[in-house]
């Protein structure tokens, strides 16, 4: 059991050790976000870090322990690779009360690398949304204007019978068709910011937490 434990926590680590190593490189690559496209390469390494956290915990080892054999890979054993990840460290021979540290402190560093990408998605959707709201009070300065042109056509056209009502009256048309067109494109933008969450980030979360606790839920229910 206690070979079982140390092996459960040596594929934890050596999955952390990747996803930290990935948060690294994300936090080094700067890129300014689309609006309407938030975090394109974010969700990328998101992706990249599901995948190699589920081939890094579907190796699961045989009985006796992943170094059964005289340290040799059980047969049948599927080994996960990756051509351009970093070398992990040798986990092998260090014990658990030291493999639980090393899993800590890159669990805390990889959970500081998300909360900056969380930081900047929620600048993205503030920026996307701001402008929505801008567009929004455009839109209703632009309708007080075309109030005001139409209540000046009607007292023209009251006081003087002539055509100079006619052209007030069209520039009220035309601030008003002004104003509708800005108050879709804002309400459009501010939908398309909402919810206001980091939905890429929880998302890479809830799945890193559910795939160590069904590795750890598995080594606990082998003999």
């Amino acid at each position: 059991m206690f070979a079982l434990d140390r092996a459960v926590l040596l594929h934890v680590a050596a999955g952390t050790q990747v996803l930290g190593e990935a948060g690294r490189l994300a936090s080094t690559n700067k890129c300014i976000p689309v609006p309407g496209n938030p975090r394109p390469k974010e969700a990328t390494l998101s992706s990249r870090r599901s995948q190699r956290l589920a081939a890094t915990l579907e190796t699961r080892p045989a009985r006796g322990g992943p170094f059964a054999n005289n340290g040799e890979t059980p047969a049948g054993t599927a080994v996960a690779t990756s051509a351009w990840n970093p070398p992990a460290q040798d986990l092998t021979h260090q014990p658990v009360a030291q493999v639980l540290q090393k899993v800590t402190k890159e669990s805390k560093t990889l959970i500081g690398e998300e909360m900056q990408l969380a930081r900047a998605e929620l600048t993205s959707k503030a920026k996307t949304a701001g402008k929505g709201a801008g567009l929004l009070g455009a839109a209703g300065v632009l309708a007080i204007f075309g109030a005001l042109a139409f209540t000046a056509a009607i007292i023209l056209a009251l006081a003087i019978v002539i055509p100079p009502w006619a052209a007030a009256m069209l520039v009220a048309l035309v601030y008003l068709a002004i104003a509708g067109i800005l108050a879709l494109t804002g309400r459009n933008q501010v939908k398309a910011a909402t919810p206001f969450v980091p939905e890429q980030t929880v998302r890479t979360l809830t799945d890193v937490l559910q795939r160590v606790q069904s590795a750890w839920k598995r080594g606990e229910a082998r003999p």
